[in-house]
């Protein structure tokens, strides 16, 4: 069955020619065979309700490593879902990054952003040979962190959650805590049910959206994170992140005899390795 939960209010004005993707990255953890690949799943949106996702899978021969290899065969894949729900090529692609460092921005918009047109272009190309002409794509990435350690708390009764006491849902920071040279915002998109509710923090690499300012860009990011297909409220960071780790998840099922390895599989490894 396929087919959307609910949807946020608003989001169809931009979701109508945008392109949603999220990735992310998951490594073995310890106690995994020596040579278990990480598992790289990118997902892409397939309607203008942001209420539909498909993904796809990849696993990367280098343990450890944070940016994906196959970016411009999976966007393509994306690329194809979108037209084949939607009939056209998308405008717009918003792209969100889960799990990088600081270290890491540069790397992912010299590589990955590149390798997006890149997936884009190819899938284009194919039409091409159709007669038909593409438009040309306008790329915003956002790094999404939900590991750290900023906590906020309700100044004024106004923004204050009665029953826990935490700042309300949708609380926007986007000043006095951030950079000074770079966009970025933290956003507490949940109601918190238990302890200090934790906002996730949201770092924009390129902005190239025609006519999305950065207010638009946090609004709909709030309001995609009211979409999400398994809860009924606000989850606390990025909505296409959860999609992301879900297939992830299932990535792991597929290699879970390397990743749980019995005890005669790691003594025979051991023993090749001596």
């Amino acid at each position: 069955m396929v087919g959307t939960n609910h949807s946020a209010l608003g989001v169809d004005k931009w979701l109508s020619n945008t392109l949603i993707l999220e990735a992310d990255v998951m490594h073995s953890r310890p106690g995994a065979l020596f040579g278990t690949p990480s598992i790289a799943a990118i997902v892409g949106s397939t309607n203008r309700l942001g209420g539909t996702f498909l993904g796809s899978l990849r696993l990367q021969n280098k343990e450890n490593k944070e940016m994906i290899e196959d970016v411009k065969g999976i966007v393509r894949e994306r690329i194809e879902a979108w037209y084949l729900s939607q009939k056209k090529l998308p405008e717009n692609i918003l792209y969100y990054r889960d799990g990088v460092s600081d270290s890491q921005y540069n790397a992912v918009k010299n590589e990955e952003l590149r390798e997006i047109y890149k997936g884009f272009n190819l899938f284009a190309e194919q039409l091409q040979a159709r007669s038909m002409k593409p438009p040309q794509v306008n790329l915003t990435a956002i790094v999404v962190t939900k590991r750290h350690n900023t906590r906020f708390f309700p100044g004024t009764p106004e923004i204050k959650e009665p029953k826990q006491g935490n700042c309300a849902p949708s609380t926007l920071v986007e000043q006095g805590v951030t950079s000074p040279y770079f966009t970025e915002f933290f956003l507490q998109s949940h109601f918190g049910l238990q302890g200090t509710a934790k906002p996730a923090k949201y770092f924009v690499l390129q902005n190239d959206i025609q006519g999305m300012t950065v207010d638009e860009l946090q609004d709909l990011t709030n309001r995609l994170n009211h979409a999400y297909a398994r809860a009924t409220k606000g989850v606390s960071y990025a909505m296409p992140a959860y999609y992301a780790d879900r297939l992830c998840e299932r990535g792991r099922c597929y290699i879970r005899e390397f990743l749980v390895p019995s005890k005669e599989d790691r003594e025979e490894q051991d023993s090749r390795r001596r």
